[in-house]
């Protein structure tokens, strides 16, 4: 077995160093206390020596067995003996299924990793792992990219077991003097990836006896695809992007015609938005999103990011509240008014240098308010088909100003058009300018 050992610490380093997967430095080694965690332990003690790896054990408890609390026990028995500090921690109550049960583990394994200046983050995941998320990714319509499935090095997540199976960390566990937790929920087919594992593989090595193999195939093949068009989709994000304070904002009109690279660009921005992880159906309907030009439309993003489109802009952000227009406002002769982002002066006099944006209005009772729907300018059209054919967008509308009579007929939509009234001797002025840049 000593043999063994050897040989496969041998193939787990020239995997590290294929891959670049580890740099010299403290490194978090998730550890549930089964056979893949723990020779992944094992194997990284091993080599840390020759890696200049600073090993940190993590345990999470995830709740979801009465008997999770003695898997600790098992972690740190192993980790004592290898001489090596150990971090636990537990879940405050059980996850509602796998993917809160994932989102929960990954986020303490981060904090330890910030507490212990760790870049990186060591996980147990074989080939055999490997095969069955393939087979999992198939089977949710991932797409081409989703078959890449799970990398060496993905940001902080160091995957250095993804060339052993599952019988090699099952062997090598043996060999450290731990018994292994066996964890009886690995039996249960309610859990798709349980699922896959005890019934489709085995049928499927009915057909090759080597289809795990040929599953981690396609996923290195995948990869190899996934990497071209991740870089030529990062090229094209950076051609299509504007600059804008808050959120990603891309001139669709920039975006490249090849559907493939558009798309991918757009995952891109949507990851950089905050809204990572996005399933086939979001990436379709953002590259739909994006490949329309009528008017505005939205979508949700997952982790309350939200994409809007208005005419050939797309912007990714965080859901913002719609915006509150002021109150209708009256304009008195003589003063100066502020009304959201903009101020009027009504007959200020000659000596009105407020802005170039001036009409000549009746002396007649005048307030500014927010445009309504069914607002129509005197003796002109719909106020709405103005600032539809301005391209003003749609959650800006609902706070542009338009000036009213007492009877709500508007005379002046500002900076686009003015009603068709007579003029008179008794008109006053009416200038307008902006106080803040427009958000369309």
């Amino acid at each position: 077995m000593a043999t063994t050992s050897t040989t496969i610490q041998r193939r787990v380093r020239e995997f590290i160093a294929t891959h670049s997967i580890f740099e010299p430095g403290p490194v978090v080694v998730a550890c549930s206390g089964g056979p893949d965690s723990l020779a992944l332990l094992g194997i990284l003690h091993a080599l840390s020596g020759q890696l200049g790896l600073v090993l940190h054990v993590a345990h999470f408890d995830h709740r979801m067995r009465a008997t999770s609390g003695q898997d600790v026990r098992v972690v740190e028995r192993a980790a004592r003996a290898l001489g090596l500090p150990t971090h636990n921690g537990a879940a405050a109550k059980p996850p509602r299924g796998e993917a809160e049960a994932r989102e929960a583990r990954y986020g303490f394994l981060r904090q330890v990793a910030k507490s212990t200046g760790a870049k990186s983050i060591a996980l147990g995941h074989t080939r055999d792992d490997q095969a069955e998320t393939v087979l999992l990714h198939l089977v949710r319509g991932s797409g081409v990219l989703g078959l890449a499935a799970m990398r060496p090095r993905r940001d902080d997540l160091a995957r250095p077991l993804l060339c052993l199976t599952r019988a090699d960390t099952v062997g090598y566990a043996k060999t450290m003097g731990v018994r292994p937790v066996r964890d009886p929920t690995n039996a249960s087919e309610r859990y798709a990836r349980n699922l896959v594992r005890l019934r489709v593989v085995p049928l499927l090595e009915r057909l090759n006896p080597k289809a795990r193999e040929a599953l981690s195939r396609i996923a290195d093949n995948a990869a190899l695809l996934a990497d071209v068009l991740r870089s030529a989709a990062s090229n094209a994000l950076d051609v299509a992007l504007e600059a804008k304070a808050e959120g990603v904002a891309l001139d669709l009109d920039r975006l490249p015609l090849d559907d493939a690279v558009a798309g991918e660009a757009l995952a891109l921005a949507a990851e950089r938005a905050g809204a990572s992880g996005l399933s086939e159906r979001h990436r379709s309907a953002l590259l739909a999103l994006s490949r329309d030009d009528r008017g505005s439309a939205r979508m949700d993003l997952p982790h309350g990011v939200v994409a809007w489109r208005e005419y050939r802009r797309l912007t990714i952000g965080p859901k913002q509240e719609q915006d509150e227009p002021p109150p209708p406002t009256p304009l008195t002769p003589g003063r100066s008014i502020e009304w959201g982002d903009w101020a009027f002066s009504l007959d200020a006099g000659a000596g009105d240098r407020l802005s170039s944006l001036r009409i000549r209005v009746p002396k007649v009772e005048l307030s500014v308010r927010a445009w309504r729907p069914g607002d129509r300018l005197v003796g002109g059209g719909k106020v709405q088909d103005v600032l539809t054919d301005a391209k003003v967008p749609r959650r800006v509308r609902s706070v542009y100003p338009v000036v009213v009579t007492p009877a709500g007929d508007v005379l002046w939509v500002p900076g686009l058009a003015r009603a068709a009234v007579g003029g008179s001797e008794s008109d006053m002025t009416l200038a307008a300018r902006r106080r803040k840049p427009s958000r369309a």
